[in-house]
């Protein structure tokens, strides 16, 4: 990413960096940015961490209220814009990184003016509203035609935008998952699957589907899901934990998982008969010598249940 020369110079930043701890603060903006290209100067929360906050700090490797701090300074400067809960566009990646068109700056610009004069006026709403009265009562013929005239002058000027930005996103956009299912049936049924029982798919969590899918199989993936439902922890972070335990173990079909259960609850048998053993201690021999955590451990009793052994 290619910082402009205006970047310090901007009044934002000038500000943020008189800031106790500004150049820290600076430091983060600049991590966010480089995040964002990978997604058209977005960011998206995945649901890994339980705020937007965290994940982000999880991600650029920060501490987490330096990054409340710094979030809340961009969103008082209109430097980022919360799409949605779930999505946040940094405002000026494309003006940074010299990407932006004359036109797409005076968009920017006209709507930044534009905001910030509707701030404006409800810092003073009662004095507006009775001028903005009087003078629409004496000309109200004449209002009518300034604020067409300003409607038809952003439409073209988002129109202007629009073409000139079309080939370069089409040039910049990451293959999508859609295209990826066109002859791949088991990245297919794992989407469907996450989808059908854990939530969205997000354009930053794309890849990781595209890489699990040459690692495991469908009815493994459906068997992790059904744990999650189980134990009732229907969360991206619990389904990736169980995913990522199956992979350490070269565990890639569901036939291999079922194998490696008998395998362990016989081992498991065998070992109770000639030494008692204490809660953890008694499945050593699945978990090499680690002690396993209690989420783990209810995985085990299920599958003893299911089994009937007791």
């Amino acid at each position: 990413m290619k910082i402009q020369e205006e970047f310090f110079r901007q009044k934002e930043i000038k500000a943020l960096r008189k800031m106790e701890k500004g150049p820290l603060y600076i430091l983060i903006y600049q991590k966010m940015l480089v995040y964002s290209l990978q997604n058209n100067s977005k960011i998206y929360f995945d649901n890994v961490e339980d705020s937007f906050e965290e994940e982000i700090a999880l991600v650029i490797d920060e501490d987490v209220e330096d990054v409340k701090e710094t979030l809340l300074f961009l969103k008082r400067t209109n430097l980022i814009e919360y799409v949605s809960a779930d999505e946040m566009e940094l405002l000026q990646v494309q003006e940074l990184t010299g990407e932006e068109s004359d036109s797409a700056k005076r968009v920017r610009k006209h709507r930044e003016n534009k905001k910030k004069d509707s701030e404006k006026a409800k810092k003073s709403k009662e004095e507006s509203s009775k001028e903005e009265n009087l003078d629409c009562n004496a000309t109200e013929t004449s209002c009518n035609k300034n604020v067409t005239l300003e409607k038809e002058k952003e439409l073209e000027l988002d129109k202007e935008i629009e073409q000139e930005l079309e080939p370069k996103i089409k040039d910049s956009q990451v293959v999508s998952l859609a295209s990826v299912h066109q002859g791949n049936e088991n990245l297919k049924k794992i989407t469907k699957l996450y989808e059908q029982n854990i939530g969205p798919i997000y354009p930053a969590n794309r890849q990781w589907f595209i890489e699990i899918c040459d690692k495991i199989d469908w009815q493994l993936f459906e068997r992790a899901v059904q744990i999650c439902i189980d134990n009732g922890h229907v969360t991206p972070s619990y389904l990736k934990g169980i995913i990522r335990r199956c992979i350490s173990e070269n565990i890639k079909t569901l036939d291999k998982f079922n194998a490696k259960r008998m395998e362990f609850i016989n081992s498991k048998s065998q070992k109770s008969e000639k030494k008692p053993a204490g809660k953890f201690a008694k499945y050593n021999n699945f978990v090499k010598e680690e002690i396993i955590d209690e989420e783990m451990l209810k995985e085990i009793e299920m599958m003893e249940a299911e089994l009937g052994v007791s």
